[in-house]
């Protein structure tokens, strides 16, 4: 049915004397109604076998006077959701208290049959640099409170902001107790730099079981976020901080490159996957955008933290070329291919925004979050051709930009992907040997996958040699937590003692810091 509530819900609606207020209503996120008056009541519910709140709450893409709430009714997310096939309302309430006795802002939102009744608020009216809570409604069934902050006003300098940043949480490669340590942080945002899910088959003898196949279709896809989000540690970290998210390759297929998928698989074949995983991934990110079209989402975007920052994530997987150099395996030896000038990582419109973001920045930070190792990572005489490296014009591009604002801002560049931590200089110099580096990157480990067996206890060394690389680690799990101050960049690394143990303690392995005046990382 593809009215908003079935006949049902609309006579229980008029019979329980639901009113809307129509002054002064504003359309958000999935058909959200601003409500100017106190009339709103909660929408009936069908008949439940579960609470439809299984997966969670969390916020994200925070600006001064908004913020996007996010649900997903789903009482039964392994066994397609388990609502009926319907569209549905939810109340939502964000207020300044964790009681609701003061709430500044409610109203009806749409959960949609089309996109898996998910349900996405962009929440406007609120104050900079404030604290809210928020929740939803429908029948007998409420939702957990979540926690957000909106970001500061522009024009001012906050003393500090505090930020994470994370990736890769292979569900069958541990357990999470990253995520649970991370709620527990003092924390503004949490910027997550792709691999939510990975989309591969169950591996018998693995910490934990992917509940079905590999996902193809969005049905199967719902079902992998379904679990995923069925994690507590997860859903307390969702609903503590707002966040900033961006996607990487495990969302659809490992190490996909635009329309083309890791298996030669023909490009419409693959394109239909494509456009049903970036659907599902939409449907369950607290993201300011409208649904994908045509198999297309832009995700590439900033927020600005007052004057003291400005946070990007980017999207290195959509638009690019295929790896270089045909081999079937991450690493090969290069071949030329990967310094042609006109191949691409970001497509050539997300490179345009960029470049229009470094002419006009003035914030004391920029942030760059985003997927793969940017610095130069040779090994015994091998590239990863999924990293820059397989992309060194177009890198040198970026650097040229990071290099161009350098009067005007710092740039520090978050990585994810590589389930290893690392602390690097960026220089324009390819080697690291000649000028000042140009930006620090600081590469974080992932929630709980794990590095190449065998290989974790050697990296370090191996790429410790490098003189733009001021340390390395593969062989432990967790997060990075930023403190961000006018005067200085504070990185700590937080690994976990034991991926496989739930109840894991966690501590901080190195800390690292950059002075506002220049790039370069300086162990502290």
């Amino acid at each position: 049915m593809a009215g908003l509530i079935d006949r049902r819900s609309f006579i229980g609606l008029v019979a329980g004397g639901i009113l809307v207020a129509c002054s002064g209503g504003t359309e958000g996120g999935s058909g959200s109604r601003r409500a100017t008056t106190t009339s709103l009541r909660v929408p009936p519910a069908p008949r439940l076998k579960a609470s439809p709140f299984a997966l969670g709450v969390a916020s994200g893409d925070p600006l001064p006077d908004r913020v996007v709430i996010w649900t997903r009714l789903a009482p039964d997310p392994l066994e397609g959701g388990g609502m009926p096939e319907d569209d549905f309302e939810v109340l939502w309430e964000v207020a300044e208290d964790s009681d609701f006795r003061r709430v500044v802002r409610r109203g009806l939102a749409r959960a949609p049959l089309e996109h898996g009744h998910s349900v996405h608020v962009d929440v406007d009216g609120l104050e900079p640099g404030h604290r809210y809570f928020y929740r939803f409604r429908i029948g007998e069934h409420v939702s957990r409170v979540g926690r957000t902050t909106t970001a500061p006003a522009p024009g001012t300098t906050p003393d500090r902001m505090r930020l994470a940043f994370a990736s890769c949480q292979n569900w069958e490669d541990g357990h999470w107790a990253a995520w649970r340590h991370a709620a527990d942080e003092n924390l503004d945002l949490i910027v997550f730099l792709g691999d939510f899910i990975y989309e591969t088959d169950p591996f018998p003898g693995r910490a934990r079981l992917h509940h079905g196949p590999e996902p193809k279709d969005a049905g199967q896809y719902r079902v992998r976020y379904g679990q995923y989000l069925s994690d507590q540690n997860l859903q307390a970290a969702r609903a503590k901080f707002p966040w900033l998210v961006t996607w990487d390759d495990h969302e659809v297929e490992n190490n996909y490159a635009g329309l083309q998928d890791e298996n030669g698989s023909p490009p419409e074949e693959f394109a239909r996957r494509r456009a049903d995983a970036y659907e599902v991934w939409w449907e369950h990110m607290p993201i300011r955008s409208e649904p994908p079209r045509d198999g297309r989402l832009r995700i590439y975007r900033d927020i600005t933290w007052g004057d003291l920052a400005r946070v990007l994530v980017l999207d290195g997987r959509q638009y690019r070329d295929d790896q270089p150099c045909g081999y079937d395996f991450d690493l090969g030896k290069p071949c030329g291919e990967e310094n042609e000038s006109g191949r691409t990582m970001l497509g050539s419109g997300q490179l345009r925004w960029l470049k229009e973001v470094f002419s006009e920045t003035n914030t004391l930070w920029t942030a760059v979050g985003q997927q793969t190792i940017m610095a130069p990572m040779p090994i015994v005489g091998m590239l990863n051709l999924d990293q820059w490296d397989g992309y060194a014009a177009e890198r040198l591009k970026v650097l040229e930009m990071f290099q161009g604002a350098a009067d005007r801002t710092n740039t520090v560049v978050l990585t994810g992907d590589i389930h290893a931590s690392g602390v690097a200089d960026l220089y324009l110099d390819p080697e690291g040997r000649e000028g000042e580096p140009v930006a620090t990157e600081f590469v974080g480990t992932s929630i709980s996958s794990l590095f190449p067996e065998g290989l974790a206890e050697a990296v370090g060394p191996m790429v410790t040699q490098y003189p733009w690389v001021h340390w390395a680690d593969a062989t432990r799990r967790g997060y990075v937590t930023c403190e961000v101050q006018p005067d200085r960049w504070v990185t700590h690394f937080r690994h976990l003692d034991d991926v496989l143990d739930p109840d894991s303690g966690i501590r901080t392995a190195t800390s690292w810091q950059v002075d506002v005046t220049r790039p370069g990382a300086k162990r502290i």
